[in-house]
Protein backbone atom coordinates (compact mmCIF):
# COMPACT_ATOMS: atom_id res chain seq x y z
CA UNK A 1 0.00 0.00 0.00
CA UNK A 2 2.51 2.51 0.65
CA UNK A 3 4.29 1.77 -2.51
CA UNK A 4 1.30 2.23 -4.22
CA UNK A 5 0.61 5.81 -2.57
CA UNK A 6 4.37 7.10 -3.33
CA UNK A 7 3.71 5.69 -6.80
CA UNK A 8 0.90 8.12 -6.86
CA UNK A 9 2.75 10.73 -5.15
CA UNK A 10 5.42 10.90 -8.05
CA UNK A 11 3.22 10.97 -11.08
CA UNK A 12 1.65 14.14 -9.48
CA UNK A 13 4.47 15.29 -8.44
CA UNK A 14 6.01 14.92 -12.32
CA UNK A 15 2.60 16.15 -13.51
CA UNK A 16 3.08 19.34 -12.09
CA UNK A 17 7.00 19.82 -12.92
CA UNK A 18 5.49 18.94 -16.41
CA UNK A 19 2.86 22.01 -16.04
CA UNK A 20 5.60 24.34 -14.70
CA UNK A 21 7.50 23.81 -17.71
CA UNK A 22 4.93 24.82 -19.73
CA UNK A 23 4.09 27.47 -17.94
CA UNK A 24 7.91 28.74 -18.25
CA UNK A 25 7.15 28.76 -21.73
CA UNK A 26 7.77 32.25 -23.05
CA UNK A 27 4.28 34.14 -24.59
CA UNK A 28 5.32 34.23 -28.86
CA UNK A 29 2.48 36.95 -29.05
CA UNK A 30 4.00 40.61 -28.97
CA UNK A 31 0.20 41.85 -29.33
CA UNK A 32 -2.67 41.23 -31.17
CA UNK A 33 -3.92 44.62 -31.54
CA UNK A 34 -7.00 43.10 -29.81
CA UNK A 35 -5.13 43.09 -25.98
CA UNK A 36 -5.39 47.50 -26.02
CA UNK A 37 -7.24 48.56 -23.79
CA UNK A 38 -6.51 52.03 -24.94
CA UNK A 39 -3.89 53.29 -27.10
CA UNK A 40 -2.35 56.17 -26.39
CA UNK A 41 1.20 57.71 -28.12
CA UNK A 42 4.16 58.36 -26.16
CA UNK A 43 7.86 60.01 -26.95
CA UNK A 44 10.42 59.26 -29.19
CA UNK A 45 12.50 57.24 -26.60
CA UNK A 46 14.68 56.01 -29.43
CA UNK A 47 15.97 59.35 -30.74
CA UNK A 48 14.49 61.88 -28.69
CA UNK A 49 13.45 61.70 -24.34
CA UNK A 50 10.54 61.38 -22.53
CA UNK A 51 8.56 58.43 -22.14
CA UNK A 52 7.36 55.58 -23.73
CA UNK A 53 3.63 55.02 -24.62
CA UNK A 54 2.05 52.24 -26.86
CA UNK A 55 3.30 53.97 -29.58
CA UNK A 56 4.97 56.48 -31.33
CA UNK A 57 4.62 57.93 -35.48
CA UNK A 58 8.04 59.68 -36.54
CA UNK A 59 11.06 59.68 -38.84
CA UNK A 60 12.34 56.37 -39.61
CA UNK A 61 16.01 57.10 -38.39
CA UNK A 62 15.88 60.91 -36.82
CA UNK A 63 13.83 62.62 -34.33
CA UNK A 64 11.33 64.62 -36.06
CA UNK A 65 7.48 64.31 -37.14
CA UNK A 66 6.89 63.40 -40.17
CA UNK A 67 6.47 65.34 -43.53
CA UNK A 68 3.23 64.63 -44.40
CA UNK A 69 -0.42 63.52 -42.94
CA UNK A 70 -0.95 60.43 -41.54
CA UNK A 71 -3.55 58.18 -40.27
CA UNK A 72 -2.56 55.35 -37.43
CA UNK A 73 -5.25 54.04 -35.40
CA UNK A 74 -7.02 50.64 -34.65
CA UNK A 75 -10.34 49.39 -35.98
CA UNK A 76 -12.42 46.90 -35.20
CA UNK A 77 -13.00 43.93 -38.27
CA UNK A 78 -10.10 44.84 -40.39
CA UNK A 79 -7.21 42.55 -38.71
CA UNK A 80 -7.24 38.56 -38.75
CA UNK A 81 -10.30 36.89 -38.70
CA UNK A 82 -11.92 40.32 -38.35
CA UNK A 83 -10.42 41.56 -35.15
CA UNK A 84 -8.58 44.04 -34.87
CA UNK A 85 -6.09 45.75 -36.92
CA UNK A 86 -3.42 48.54 -36.77
CA UNK A 87 -4.95 50.79 -40.28
CA UNK A 88 -2.20 53.45 -41.03
CA UNK A 89 -1.81 55.26 -44.21
CA UNK A 90 0.14 58.24 -45.69
CA UNK A 91 -0.73 61.37 -47.82
CA UNK A 92 3.00 61.74 -48.98
CA UNK A 93 6.18 59.52 -50.11
CA UNK A 94 8.95 60.40 -47.76
CA UNK A 95 9.50 57.63 -44.88
CA UNK A 96 7.40 57.29 -42.09
CA UNK A 97 8.00 55.26 -39.19
CA UNK A 98 5.68 53.89 -36.62
CA UNK A 99 7.58 52.38 -32.87
CA UNK A 100 4.77 50.22 -30.80
CA UNK A 101 6.56 49.90 -27.44
CA UNK A 102 5.98 46.95 -24.46
CA UNK A 103 4.92 49.25 -21.17
CA UNK A 104 3.94 48.21 -17.72
CA UNK A 105 0.50 49.59 -18.67
CA UNK A 106 -0.04 47.47 -21.64
CA UNK A 107 1.79 44.07 -20.48
CA UNK A 108 3.43 43.68 -23.40
CA UNK A 109 5.42 40.68 -22.90
CA UNK A 110 9.64 41.39 -23.42
CA UNK A 111 11.24 38.35 -23.81
CA UNK A 112 10.81 35.73 -26.06
CA UNK A 113 13.71 33.19 -25.94
CA UNK A 114 13.84 31.03 -28.40
CA UNK A 115 12.58 32.80 -30.77
CA UNK A 116 13.79 32.97 -34.70
CA UNK A 117 11.25 34.62 -36.53
CA UNK A 118 8.93 37.75 -36.40
CA UNK A 119 5.43 37.28 -37.78
CA UNK A 120 3.21 39.44 -38.96
CA UNK A 121 -0.46 39.72 -40.31
CA UNK A 122 -0.24 42.26 -43.11
CA UNK A 123 -3.13 43.19 -45.35
CA UNK A 124 -1.23 45.12 -48.57
CA UNK A 125 -3.99 45.03 -50.93
CA UNK A 126 -4.08 48.35 -51.82
CA UNK A 127 -0.83 49.47 -51.05
CA UNK A 128 2.67 49.66 -52.97
CA UNK A 129 5.64 50.11 -51.06
CA UNK A 130 8.95 51.77 -52.37
CA UNK A 131 10.19 50.29 -48.92
CA UNK A 132 9.04 49.03 -45.97
CA UNK A 133 10.59 46.94 -43.48
CA UNK A 134 10.35 46.15 -39.67
CA UNK A 135 12.45 45.75 -37.08
CA UNK A 136 12.87 45.36 -33.40
CA UNK A 137 13.91 47.65 -30.07
CA UNK A 138 15.58 46.35 -26.96
CA UNK A 139 14.92 47.82 -23.97
CA UNK A 140 17.75 50.46 -24.03
CA UNK A 141 16.53 51.85 -27.08
CA UNK A 142 18.36 50.04 -29.99
CA UNK A 143 16.74 49.16 -33.05
CA UNK A 144 17.55 46.27 -34.89
CA UNK A 145 16.60 46.07 -38.45
CA UNK A 146 17.68 43.57 -42.05
CA UNK A 147 18.35 47.04 -43.70
CA UNK A 148 21.81 47.35 -41.58
CA UNK A 149 22.69 44.29 -42.86
CA UNK A 150 23.79 45.36 -46.77
CA UNK A 151 25.67 48.36 -44.85
CA UNK A 152 28.33 46.22 -43.68
CA UNK A 153 28.23 42.95 -45.97
CA UNK A 154 26.00 43.18 -49.21
CA UNK A 155 26.20 39.41 -49.81
CA UNK A 156 23.75 38.84 -46.61
CA UNK A 157 20.52 39.10 -48.00
CA UNK A 158 17.41 38.48 -45.93
CA UNK A 159 15.01 35.94 -47.27
CA UNK A 160 11.29 36.37 -45.87
CA UNK A 161 8.14 34.21 -46.34
CA UNK A 162 4.32 34.69 -46.86
CA UNK A 163 1.41 32.48 -46.63
CA UNK A 164 -2.26 33.42 -47.21
CA UNK A 165 -3.58 30.90 -44.81
CA UNK A 166 -0.68 29.91 -42.61
CA UNK A 167 0.05 26.42 -44.06
CA UNK A 168 1.46 26.94 -48.12
CA UNK A 169 4.43 28.95 -47.24
CA UNK A 170 6.35 31.16 -50.33
CA UNK A 171 10.06 31.97 -49.80
CA UNK A 172 10.93 35.09 -51.30
CA UNK A 173 13.92 37.62 -50.63
CA UNK A 174 14.66 41.16 -49.84
CA UNK A 175 16.08 43.41 -52.34
CA UNK A 176 19.69 44.87 -52.35
CA UNK A 177 18.62 47.32 -49.35
CA UNK A 178 17.04 44.30 -47.57
CA UNK A 179 13.63 45.69 -47.55
CA UNK A 180 10.59 44.95 -49.52
CA UNK A 181 8.73 47.02 -51.87
CA UNK A 182 9.05 48.24 -55.83
CA UNK A 183 12.08 49.35 -55.64
CA UNK A 184 13.18 46.46 -54.03
CA UNK A 185 12.19 44.06 -56.24
CA UNK A 186 9.99 42.43 -53.97
CA UNK A 187 6.29 44.15 -54.74
CA UNK A 188 3.65 43.31 -51.81
CA UNK A 189 0.61 45.11 -53.42
CA UNK A 190 -2.52 42.51 -53.99
CA UNK A 191 -0.95 40.36 -50.73
CA UNK A 192 -2.79 39.85 -47.33
CA UNK A 193 -1.81 37.30 -45.46
CA UNK A 194 1.14 36.02 -43.08
CA UNK A 195 4.86 36.96 -43.20
CA UNK A 196 7.49 35.92 -41.58
CA UNK A 197 11.22 37.24 -41.54
CA UNK A 198 14.65 35.81 -39.92
CA UNK A 199 15.56 37.41 -36.51
CA UNK A 200 19.20 36.71 -37.40
CA UNK A 201 19.27 39.26 -40.06
CA UNK A 202 17.74 41.99 -37.15
CA UNK A 203 20.94 44.13 -36.93
CA UNK A 204 22.32 46.43 -35.01
CA UNK A 205 21.14 50.14 -36.54
CA UNK A 206 24.02 52.40 -36.35
CA UNK A 207 22.41 55.54 -35.46
CA UNK A 208 20.57 53.77 -32.83
CA UNK A 209 23.37 51.85 -30.93
CA UNK A 210 23.50 53.27 -26.99
CA UNK A 211 25.34 50.03 -26.23
CA UNK A 212 28.05 50.62 -29.04
CA UNK A 213 27.61 46.88 -29.90
CA UNK A 214 29.24 45.64 -32.98
CA UNK A 215 27.78 46.04 -36.33
CA UNK A 216 26.01 43.06 -37.46
CA UNK A 217 25.11 42.32 -34.20
CA UNK A 218 21.40 40.47 -34.21
CA UNK A 219 19.14 41.13 -32.00
CA UNK A 220 18.00 39.22 -28.55
CA UNK A 221 15.24 37.27 -28.41
CA UNK A 222 15.08 37.69 -24.72
CA UNK A 223 14.96 41.81 -24.88
CA UNK A 224 12.52 42.72 -27.16
CA UNK A 225 10.76 45.92 -25.85
CA UNK A 226 9.21 47.19 -29.25
CA UNK A 227 8.26 46.37 -32.69
CA UNK A 228 9.23 48.96 -35.63
CA UNK A 229 8.20 49.28 -39.05
CA UNK A 230 8.97 51.92 -41.57
CA UNK A 231 7.77 52.45 -45.03
CA UNK A 232 7.64 54.94 -47.92
CA UNK A 233 6.28 55.50 -51.84
CA UNK A 234 8.14 55.86 -54.99
CA UNK A 235 6.56 58.68 -56.30
CA UNK A 236 4.00 61.77 -55.63
CA UNK A 237 1.47 60.77 -57.99
CA UNK A 238 1.78 56.87 -56.41
CA UNK A 239 -2.15 55.79 -56.58
CA UNK A 240 -1.51 54.18 -53.31
CA UNK A 241 -1.21 57.64 -51.42
CA UNK A 242 -3.81 57.71 -49.10
CA UNK A 243 -4.26 54.66 -49.22
CA UNK A 244 -5.10 52.28 -45.98
CA UNK A 245 -3.07 48.48 -44.98
CA UNK A 246 -3.65 46.85 -42.15
CA UNK A 247 -1.12 45.22 -39.62
CA UNK A 248 -2.23 42.74 -36.87
CA UNK A 249 -1.01 39.58 -34.61
CA UNK A 250 2.88 40.70 -34.16
CA UNK A 251 4.50 37.31 -32.85
CA UNK A 252 7.62 35.91 -32.22
CA UNK A 253 7.82 32.20 -33.15
CA UNK A 254 10.53 29.20 -33.15
CA UNK A 255 8.58 28.23 -36.37
CA UNK A 256 6.85 30.46 -38.35
CA UNK A 257 5.06 27.68 -39.97
CA UNK A 258 4.14 26.85 -36.71
CA UNK A 259 0.14 28.31 -34.78
CA UNK A 260 -0.97 27.37 -31.75
CA UNK A 261 -3.74 24.78 -31.54
CA UNK A 262 -6.69 27.08 -30.25
CA UNK A 263 -7.56 29.81 -32.22
CA UNK A 264 -5.22 32.66 -32.13
CA UNK A 265 -7.89 34.98 -31.53
CA UNK A 266 -9.10 36.27 -28.35
CA UNK A 267 -12.60 35.60 -27.48
CA UNK A 268 -14.85 36.70 -30.41
CA UNK A 269 -12.75 39.71 -30.90
CA UNK A 270 -16.27 41.59 -31.41
CA UNK A 271 -17.14 44.86 -30.47
CA UNK A 272 -19.85 46.84 -29.77
CA UNK A 273 -20.42 50.58 -31.59
CA UNK A 274 -17.56 51.84 -33.80
CA UNK A 275 -15.25 51.59 -31.18
CA UNK A 276 -11.71 53.19 -33.73
CA UNK A 277 -9.39 54.32 -31.40
CA UNK A 278 -7.86 57.58 -33.10
CA UNK A 279 -4.66 58.97 -31.75
CA UNK A 280 -2.70 61.99 -31.88
CA UNK A 281 -1.82 61.13 -35.51
CA UNK A 282 -3.54 63.36 -38.35
CA UNK A 283 -1.32 65.71 -39.74
CA UNK A 284 -2.05 68.67 -42.58
CA UNK A 285 0.08 69.34 -45.27
CA UNK A 286 2.32 71.71 -43.62
CA UNK A 287 3.25 69.15 -41.03
CA UNK A 288 0.98 71.19 -38.36
CA UNK A 289 -1.50 68.64 -36.68
CA UNK A 290 -5.24 69.90 -37.09
CA UNK A 291 -6.71 70.77 -34.02
CA UNK A 292 -5.02 70.59 -30.32
CA UNK A 293 -3.59 67.53 -30.80
CA UNK A 294 -5.48 65.43 -28.56
CA UNK A 295 -6.96 61.88 -28.73
CA UNK A 296 -10.98 62.38 -29.33
CA UNK A 297 -12.44 61.59 -25.92
CA UNK A 298 -10.69 59.16 -23.64
CA UNK A 299 -9.38 57.00 -26.38
CA UNK A 300 -10.74 54.01 -24.52
CA UNK A 301 -11.85 51.03 -26.35
CA UNK A 302 -16.37 50.61 -26.33
CA UNK A 303 -17.62 47.88 -24.85
CA UNK A 304 -15.89 45.15 -22.73
CA UNK A 305 -12.54 44.44 -24.20
CA UNK A 306 -10.96 43.88 -20.82
CA UNK A 307 -8.40 41.62 -21.01
CA UNK A 308 -8.48 38.75 -18.11
CA UNK A 309 -5.97 37.36 -15.48
CA UNK A 310 -2.73 39.09 -15.11
CA UNK A 311 -3.35 41.58 -17.84
CA UNK A 312 -1.14 40.89 -20.45
CA UNK A 313 -1.03 40.44 -23.83
CA UNK A 314 -1.80 37.70 -26.20
CA UNK A 315 -2.52 34.59 -27.43
CA UNK A 316 -0.48 31.19 -28.01
CA UNK A 317 1.93 30.21 -25.25
CA UNK A 318 1.10 33.37 -23.33
CA UNK A 319 0.40 32.51 -18.92
CA UNK A 320 0.13 34.13 -16.25
CA UNK A 321 2.75 35.09 -14.46
CA UNK A 322 0.80 33.24 -10.89
CA UNK A 323 0.82 29.87 -12.57
CA UNK A 324 4.12 28.70 -11.45
CA UNK A 325 3.32 29.50 -8.27
CA UNK A 326 -0.04 27.79 -8.28
CA UNK A 327 1.22 24.68 -8.90
CA UNK A 328 4.15 25.07 -6.90
CA UNK A 329 1.70 25.34 -4.17
CA UNK A 330 -0.12 21.59 -5.06
CA UNK A 331 3.08 20.41 -5.19
CA UNK A 332 3.66 20.90 -1.46
CA UNK A 333 0.30 20.09 -0.51
CA UNK A 334 0.41 16.83 -2.64
CA UNK A 335 3.91 16.28 -0.91
CA UNK A 336 2.36 16.95 2.13
CA UNK A 337 -0.56 14.97 1.90
CA UNK A 338 1.40 12.07 0.85
CA UNK A 339 4.00 12.35 3.75
CA UNK A 340 1.25 12.04 6.53
CA UNK A 341 -0.53 9.04 4.66
CA UNK A 342 2.55 7.59 4.68
CA UNK A 343 3.55 8.37 8.42
CA UNK A 344 0.24 6.86 9.25
CA UNK A 345 0.41 3.81 7.72
CA UNK A 346 3.85 3.12 9.34
CA UNK A 347 2.02 3.87 12.62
Amino acid sequence: MKRIISAIIAALMITCLGVIGASAETATMFTDVDGYKQFKAGDDIIYGEGKAGDYHVGLWNSLGEPEYGYKFEIRDGAGYGGSKALIMSSEGTKNVAFYLYATEENGIATSYDGAKYLRVWADFTEVEFRKAIFGTISSNGSIFCPDECDDTDKSMISPFWFSEDGENWTEYKLGDDNCFGDAQATPVKGKKGFYAFPLEYFTIRANANPGNLEALTPCDPKDISGVYFFFSYTRDDNPTLNKEFALDNFEFVADYTAFPKEDTQQGDNTQQGDNTQQGDNTQQGDNTQQGDNTQQGDNTQQGDNTQGGDNTQGGGTSVKTGDPVIVFAVIAVVSLAGAVVIKKIKS
